[in-house]
């Protein structure tokens, strides 16, 4: 007798799993009262149903498709599961994320981005020709390294070319 109230209780908590695992709880429970008096079983019994009853105020059947369901997973609004009702700002929040990554992926795929290779160029010294680092003067002999220019067009032009890039005046 105990078993099936146990069973039927299990039906209760609906068929998230915890039905199984009740049923085998039940079967532990059973194997547990083996040998226990006939007053004990019938306490058991009671104090079971008032958990029952207890229980029962945490869940709600949903009348769609019958499945016991707890606060969380209730729409008060629809008075339906959240399985056949949806709440609807957490569905709009949903797709509202999911459009917002679906465009930043469209975006990202669409991006110009540059795969060409960079060269990375040394200066060097147009007075000692060392690799003169990245500073306005040489590292190894204190040359300048800015750049001149041009007498004919005024044009920069940097220390050590022969003829000007704009104009083409030879350069001392």
């Amino acid at each position: 007798m105990v078993g099936r109230a146990l069973s039927a209780g299990s039906d209760l908590v609906g068929q998230y799993g915890v039905g199984n695992a009740l049923e085998r709880g039940v079967d532990i429970l059973n194997d547990r009262k083996q040998g226990m008096s006939p007053e004990w079983r019938k306490e058991w019994e009671d104090a079971f149903e008032i958990a029952q009853n207890e229980a029962k105020e945490h869940f709600f059947r949903c009348p769609r498709c019958k499945h016991y369901v707890c606060e969380a997973d209730w729409n008060e609004q629809d008075n339906l599961c959240v399985e056949c009702a949806p709440r609807e700002n957490v569905e709009l929040t949903a797709i509202r994320a999911e459009r917002m990554v679906d465009e930043m992926r469209d975006k990202a795929e669409n991006a110009n981005v540059f795969k060409g290779n960079i060269e990375r160029r040394q200066t060097l010294c147009p007075e000692c020709g060392k690799p003169s680092g990245e500073g306005k003067f040489c590292n190894n002999c204190g040359a300048p390294l800015t750049l001149t220019k041009c007498p004919n067009c005024g044009n920069k032009v940097s220390i050590g070319t022969r003829f000007c890039g704009e104009c083409g005046t030879k350069l001392n």
